[in-house]
């Protein structure tokens, strides 16, 4: 006699292991700065939300120097002065998470040698001396900014002192380290462009054209160069979201087929909380004389 057998079947998925959602802050905090924001959001298994109503606690050297409520964006402004070498917690109590904490030291900022702008190969261009200072890898990034002043040239009124803050090479910056310096200074060049053709004078003035078209006004540009030293995890935080290149090829990690690993010190958390130490310099770049139409009458360099 045969027996029919008959077989059945299940799939049967099992569940993720660990919390539904985990608590993340990133914050870059400068100590050319004492307004800092650290942001706050939900590390969900469907994706990524904000975090609103979390309480965030900055202590500077073991000592509580500012709380803050994050906003509807998941934000939470922060005052505190950070020198180099201070020890700043951040510690985030979330209303759907566990509580986290994060620690970092800020670094000593950069030695800038000599800086300048000039033309070289027929570009405008600033030309920036870092020194090596220490034995280790050091790392850094370098932002460039347009600064602005309008005055009235004929009674000498200041109309307008604007830090426009519009940036000529990307959000970002571009990140490096010393690890080609070999123990000596390297001179690096920075292309710089300035839009101080798009200004004109009447949206800071009296809209009065027969008055305006009388009185000449000057803008005076510069270029704000700021440089600032760099935390190892906030560095290839910084050069894996950029998607730079690297010694001519991609990011290191695509090429041996690893998947992208961001840095953390978020303790029971994820994301980066990092400290930049930054040296500016402001380099004088360019003079326009309008008349109150907006008609330039004369510019030159003042390089």
């Amino acid at each position: 006699m045969l027996l029919p057998v008959v077989s059945c079947s299940q799939m049967i998925v099992p569940e993720p292991a660990g919390a539904d959602r985990i608590l993340c802050l990133n914050a870059r905090l400068y100590t050319a700065d004492t307004l800092h924001t650290v942001s706050a959001c939900y590390g969900c298994r469907t994706g990524v939300e904000p975090a609103p109503g979390t309480v965030v606690v900055c202590f500077v050297n073991g000592v509580r120097v500012d709380e803050a409520v994050a906003d509807s964006l998941g934000n939470a402004p922060l005052h505190a002065r950070i020198e180099p070498g201070d020890t700043v917690c951040v510690t985030a109590d979330a209303p759907l998470a566990p509580s986290v904490s994060a620690k970092t030291v800020a670094p000593f900022p950069p030695v800038i040698g000599h800086a300048g702008i000039g033309l070289i190969e027929g570009y405008q261009q600033v030309r920036l001396q870092v020194a090596d200072n220490s034995p280790e890898e050091d790392y850094f990034v370098v932002k460039l900014y347009e600064d602005n002043v309008v005055y009235n040239q004929d009674g000498g009124e200041v109309v307008l002192h604007e830090r426009t803050g519009a940036q000529v090479q990307g959000e970002q910056g571009r990140v490096f380290s010393d690890h080609a310096f070999a123990g000596a200074a390297k001179t690096m060049n920075i292309s710089c462009d300035s839009n101080r053709y798009s200004y004109l004078y009447k949206p800071y003035g009296s809209y009065d054209y027969e008055v305006s078209e009388k009185q000449r006004f000057a803008l005076e540009t510069s270029m704000r160069l700021r440089l600032c030293s760099l935390c190892a995890e906030d560095y290839w935080t910084s050069f894996l979201l950029s998607g730079d290149t690297w010694d001519g090829f991609e990011n290191p990690l695509d090429q041996i087929g690893s998947p992208t690993v961001y840095p953390c010190n978020v303790d029971g958390g994820a994301g980066l909380v990092a400290v930049r130490s930054c040296a500016e310099v402001v380099l004088p770049y360019a003079e326009v004389i309008m008349d109150g139409s907006g008609h330039i009458l004369s510019d030159r360099y003042l390089f």
